[in-house]
């Protein structure tokens, strides 16, 4: 290769400052000398002695030795392929002063062995005041590789993301786990950031155009899904700990086989006789197949007791399949995200304690699942109208209905449909919960009051629905004990469903097949404009 392929430049605004940055914020007390692993022409050498430090460069090729060597640093020749020989020649070169950090700023890459070299440089700094390992290590989920991936191209170039002496690739679950292994904690980051990475070519390409739908769309799923989506280098600082032994067994027990549902039942206090009918209802599934978290919103720690005596109450195993969380504050979206945490299932669906499940929801819900697994499950909701009366004596508040149960929502889901307006109520369909672990979708990113409603929404379209249900699975009993304290009206409703509407037309849509012909019906109806309103 030529001997100059990896001379750069130094600048602030780049991997190589953010990594001086870190080693100045994290450099071991009283420390005097930096040892750069992999240095190549040392780019950081002066901004290092600029801070009072030692620079000391080791690498493999002669070319940059020579070079740092006129500039007045010192240069070692070292084979990071031999890990057996890393700890004498890093003492070698330290000669017997203080370490302030250890860096290797595009090397872990290079390397085959990586792991071998990662414990060598812990065993050395163990030994040696523990100053701190500064990195720089290129992200493979940057996404400019996303987007080409899309396209069937993975191009190999001589320098950047997929230099082509690169052996292994990092994401950020691996980088952390690595080092980890390796005895390496993490104390500090400084990301350098690039939203047009040097792959971002040809720039015609329909999945990197910035204006193309599917660019939109590739970056929009990308960083909803997991951190990292710009960035270019991963630029960390790590302390080290004794590495934990190669047989050791994992931290914490694996979890037992996870329930095909999990039901987030929402409530608040003073509704107890809402959320019991809730609770039997779930307890009348004719499987276990199902976990239970009730969300108890805006309550107080005497009350969230109160929920889990009457949880306990239940004899079986649902008491044993059930979990309360109590929240102070009565934010619908802050109490389903801290279920979906909590929440074990391949599948969430949302019971307000006004909808009690007929015994064979999570029994349809499984056929559903095996039809379409991984998509949106979708049911069918009866509604009936209901109000609060008062017992007589001392007993409890309690209800009555005022009218039959009747099904008011369409038993077909139709996206271009939904769009429009929220056609299907919470507990009428189960999501993946990959779409909050995997897709990053979350209701507290969502717009407040129709949170649910632009959940449903974005999952349909990644996801896909199934909506062969052909029964009632759940009754809503409007109105039993009126609305919960906090629960928007319906001028607040309309306000946030518009918001929403809004939002999405900043995006590209994803439509199922079959919704052409809607569009068409929808563009020859006398009143298009209601229909999609």
């Amino acid at each position: 290769m030529p001997a100059d392929r990896y001379r750069f430049g130094y600048r602030e605004d780049s991997p190589y400052g953010h990594a001086v940055g870190l080693v100045a914020a994290h450099r071991h007390a009283g420390g005097e000398v930096v040892l750069d692993l992999g240095c190549g022409y040392g780019a950081i050498a002066e901004p290092l002695a600029d801070l009072g430090l030692s620079y000391v460069g080791l690498d493999l090729e002669q070319a940059g030795l020579d070079d740092l060597a006129a500039r007045g640093f010192e240069a070692v020749r070292i084979d990071l392929r031999d890990a057996g020989s890393l700890r004498a020649t890093l003492e070698r070169a330290a000669g017997g002063r203080t370490v302030a950090a250890i860096t290797a700023l595009d090397v872990v890459e290079h390397l085959a062995h990586g792991g071998d070299v990662l414990s060598g440089l812990n065993d050395f700094a163990l030994a040696n005041g523990r100053p701190p390992l500064v990195v720089s290590v290129p992200n493979v989920t940057h996404v400019d590789l996303a987007a080409k991936l899309l396209l069937g191209r993975w191009d190999v170039t001589p320098t950047g993301l997929l230099d082509e002496t690169h052996v292994a690739l990092y994401s950020p679950e691996r980088m952390s786990r690595a080092f980890l292994d390796a005895g390496w904690a993490e104390i500090g980051a400084d990301d350098f950031e690039l939203g047009e990475s040097d792959q971002h070519f040809p720039r015609e390409a329909a999945s990197l155009a910035a204006a193309s739908p599917l660019h939109e769309l590739v970056a929009a799923v990308r960083r909803r899904a997991a951190p990292g989506a710009t960035t270019n280098q991963f630029v960390r600082a790590f302390a080290p700990v004794p590495a934990p032994p190669a047989t050791a067994p994992p931290a914490t027990a694996p979890d037992r086989a996870a329930p095909l549902v999990t039901a987030l039942v929402v409530t608040a206090p003073g509704r107890g006789a809402l959320l019991e009918d809730v609770l039997v209802s779930l307890d009348a599934q004719g499987t276990t197949d199902l976990e239970v978290v009730v969300l108890v919103g805006g309550a107080l720690g005497t009350e969230v007791r109160a929920v889990e005596r009457l949880v306990q109450s239940f004899s079986g195993g649902l008491a044993s399949r059930t979990t309360v969380v109590g929240t102070r504050d009565a934010s619908r979206a802050r109490a389903l995200d801290l279920g979906v945490a909590r929440a074990r299932g391949r599948y969430v669906t949302v019971l307000d304690d006004e909808v009690v499940a007929f015994a064979h929801l999570v029994e349809v819900l499984a056929g559903l699942a095996e039809r379409g697994p991984g998509t949106v499950l979708r049911c069918i909701q009866a509604v009936q109208a209901s109000r609060p009366v008062g017992w007589p004596g001392d007993g409890p508040e309690g209800f009555t209905a005022t009218d039959g149960a009747r099904t008011p929502w369409p038993p077909e889901f139709d996206l271009v449909a939904q769009l429009g307006d929220d056609l299907s109520p919470p507990g009428s369909y189960a999501l993946p919960r990959s779409c909050f672990v995997d897709l990053g979708l979350a209701y507290g990113g969502a717009v407040a009051g129709a949170e649910e409603w632009e959940v449903l929404l974005h999952a349909a379209m990644l996801c896909g629905v199934t909506n062969e249900a052909t029964e009632v699975t759940t009754l809503r009993r409007a109105g039993a004990l009126g609305e919960p304290a906090g629960a928007p009206t319906l001028a607040e409703v309309a306000a946030a469903r518009a918001r929403v509407r809004e939002r999405l037309d900043t995006m590209p849509l994803l439509l199922p097949a079959g919704s052409s012909r809607t569009l068409r019906a929808l563009r020859s109806s006398s009143r298009p404009a209601d229909r999609l309103a």
